[in-house]
């Protein structure tokens, strides 16, 4: 029947949007720093349960822009929504987008929530599933030294189902082997 073909080709379309964000923009994740407004470097990253703002290396077009992209992951209205900018987009002034400019892209829709969790090497007695990871629901820059050795991000859709996607960062973590 027609009807369950379109709905099977547009959850198979999500899934694969889904699984090219993780693999182009996750699994590229660079530790890019910053200056704040105190002279702090900083990482452009902000890790938390619902959102994530990060820094990523991309394929480059040309003079146009640069090979580093600005990413913000977030659900607004029921949409899973990446915003871009070539341009370095600040965790802690995210209030000003005027300074900011940025694109916008809907890479699903139908998403009731999404939550990422970020990966950290523990000691394996510490983990308790002697894995040596252990994974967080937020990423605090000032308790860590570095990016996430992964990121898992959690798809819970509007009809019930739940998806996973797990990707390695791009092998810059502190304790990456």
């Amino acid at each position: 029947n027609y009807e369950q073909a379109a709905q099977t080709t547009g959850k198979l379309q999500e899934f694969m949007a889904n699984d090219r964000l993780m693999d182009s923009y996750i699994r590229n994740m660079i530790p890019f720093q910053w200056k704040d407004e105190n002279s702090n470097t900083r990482f452009v990253f902000s890790g938390e349960k619902h959102k994530l703002h990060f820094t990523t290396l991309r394929r480059t077009y040309g003079v146009r822009g640069g090979a580093l992209l600005f990413v913000r992951l977030f659900v607004e209205e029921g949409r899973l929504i990446a915003e871009y900018s070539r341009i370095p987009r600040l965790p802690w002034k995210e209030d000003d987008e005027s300074l900011m400019p940025y694109e916008r892209e809907v890479i699903a829709e139908k998403v009731e929530s999404i939550t990422f969790s970020y990966a950290e090497k523990v000691e394996e007695d510490e983990d308790g599933d002697g894995t040596g990871v252990e994974w967080l629901e937020n990423w605090a820059e000032e308790e860590h030294a570095a990016l996430p050795l992964a990121i898992r991000l959690t798809v819970k859709w509007e009809d019930g189902h739940t998806e996973y996607w797990l990707r390695r960062v791009a092998g810059i973590a502190k304790d990456s082997t």
